[in-house]
């Protein structure tokens, strides 16, 4: 890879990991006034005069239920962040693309309702590990995600299907409820890069509804040394 696409690939990814980090602190933020709330509803609750007895006991049961479930959902978004930041640590891993796919619905889907669309990554081939490089695979699935995204009007749900080979892994995106078909072309400059990168192949569905993503079990070492 030429000096000048290293260059464009990592602004790139830049922008992606600014992009799911913006996301993520978004949905921590708004767990987080929730419990700002539901504490001064409390505060306010323990200042009022408690004669209903049994009523208000149940009542402040329930905030006290609704705050343990805001932080129960906080601290499971902050776990996927880390996971997802932790892809960075190794150029070259052994992943499970089974679990990379589920990680990746839930690390886009913010972005993705943002767009009036909803991730669903069906039940498919399980346990399938390849060697790959994990950070720039999310990237990628990002970038055909957008594909999808940016194209038609009606968006409705983006679905991910995997179907594994004796050589290669497919991933599917299949988008449901559009009225317009899919381009072949994408104006994102880090999809060709991250496609070379990952001696992965993008393929369009004849009938302009979706993509498939074909990934080798593993990569060839002169890829990894380039």
């Amino acid at each position: 890879m030429r000096r000048e696409e290293w260059k464009r690939l990592y602004g790139q990814e830049l922008g992606f990991f600014a992009a799911i980090s913006a996301s993520v602190t978004h949905e921590i933020k708004n767990h987080l006034a929730i419990i700002n709330e539901q504490n001064g509803l409390l505060g306010d609750m323990l200042a009022m005069d408690a004669d209903d007895g049994p009523v208000y006991r149940k009542r402040l049961s329930k905030v006290v239920q609704d705050v343990a479930d805001q932080v129960t959902k906080a601290d499971a978004v902050v776990r996927r962040f880390n996971t997802f930041a932790h892809t960075a640590d190794s150029p070259v891993g052994a992943v499970d693309i089974a679990d990379f796919l589920k990680l990746f619905g839930e690390i886009s889907a913010r972005l993705a309702r943002r767009k009036r669309a909803t991730v669903l990554v069906e039940p498919g081939a399980e346990c399938v590990t390849i060697r790959t490089r994990p950070f720039e695979l999310l990237h990628l699935l990002f970038c055909a995600m957008n594909v999808l995204l940016d194209s038609g009007t009606s968006k409705g749900a983006l679905r991910l299907r995997l179907e594994s080979g004796a050589e290669k892994v497919r991933v599917q995106m299949i988008r449901d409820g559009d009225n317009g078909a899919v381009g072949t072309q994408s104006s994102d400059p880090a999809l060709p890069l991250l496609l070379q990168r990952l001696q992965a192949c993008l393929v369009f569905a004849s009938n302009g509804t979706g993509l498939t993503l074909e990934l080798p079990l593993e990569l060839m070492e002169a890829q990894e040394e380039s």
